[in-house]
């Protein structure tokens, strides 16, 4: 990831979007690095492997696929381009194909630590 950040963990559900995690367990930072002090965010959603996940906590997304909240083990990203617009999105458990024209190529994963 980008920057640092200190804190502990905690275990509660977790809801992103329309999804409930149960029990999922995730940091809470108490200190960031000063990479975020200029950034409006109000928290990180960590999508690592586990093998370099903080404290070999599983990421949020495999405790969804875990817990069989996701139709597949996929999640897809689009980054809008135009300056201004909010229209990026991240699906959990599928695609959207208002967000691509063609066909998707999969690949798989070369190092079992990043996407």
């Amino acid at each position: 990831g980008t920057g640092s950040m200190e804190g502990y963990l905690s275990a509660d559900d977790v809801t992103v979007a329309d999804i409930t995690v149960k029990k999922d367990t995730f940091g809470q930072a108490t200190h960031i690095a000063e990479f975020f002090n200029q950034t409006q965010t109000d928290g990180i959603l960590g999508l690592a492997f586990t093998d370099i996940a903080a404290d070999s906590v599983t990421p949020v997304f495999l405790e969804m696929i875990k817990q069989n909240l996701v139709a597949e083990p996929l999640f897809s990203v689009y980054l809008d381009s135009h300056s201004g617009d909010e229209n990026s999105a991240i699906i959990f458990g599928g695609l959207d194909s208002k967000y691509y024209k063609g066909a998707v190529e999969y690949h798989d994963v070369a190092v079992d630590s990043y996407w």
